[in-house]
């Protein structure tokens, strides 16, 4: 069952990457399938508790960056603005919702943290290249990549991404 979830949640992030590429846009219904695949990954390695606070978190997270991006360009425009499908859009952040039930709070941070790094590198090297600029960046497409790692190392390594113990040996290092 956990392959088949692997499976499933990899091919639609596959989805999602080539049709945000192509159309800077995916079909709505990818996203319940990736949440269905993601959960069940989750649920195999973890109690719904843990699952379902661990979500709360990442949500609160999410709406905090939203929260701030809001502030961010309403401060720097000097009017309010609509954030959504103007400067992120809708199916962005509904990705990194869905995403959100795959990862403990630590390990989502350190994702979305590292997936908007890795963005950023693929359209700076993009832009060198290429010699001009993405019009809209395939931001879905850039964050689906890194998760399909995540989900192939989940199931071949057997890690859990709602763990936080590959981080405790680096906390010791650094602990007075």
């Amino acid at each position: 069952m956990l392959h088949l979830a692997a499976i499933s949640s990899v091919a639609v992030l596959a989805g999602i990457a080539i049709q945000d590429i192509r159309h800077r846009a995916f079909v709505w219904w990818l996203l319940p399938i990736l949440l269905a695949g993601l959960l069940l990954m989750s649920l195999r390695m973890n109690s719904f508790e843990v699952v379902g606070m661990n979500f709360l978190f990442n949500l609160g997270f999410v709406v905090l960056q939203l929260c701030l991006l809001w502030i961010w360009f309403s401060l720097r425009e000097r009017r309010w603005i609509k954030l959504i499908d103007t400067h992120i859009g809708l199916g962005d952040v509904l990705l990194l919702v869905c995403l959100g039930v795959a990862f403990s709070p630590v390990n989502f941070i350190l994702f979305v943290v590292g997936g908007l790094l890795f963005s950023l590198l693929v359209v700076m090297i993009y832009r060198v290249l290429r010699r001009e600029a993405f019009a809209l960046i395939p931001l879905a497409a850039l964050l689906a990549l890194p998760m399909t790692l995540c989900c192939a190392a989940s199931v071949c390594f057997g890690i859990n991404l709602h763990s936080d113990g590959w981080l405790l040996p680096v906390y010791e290092i650094y602990s007075p």
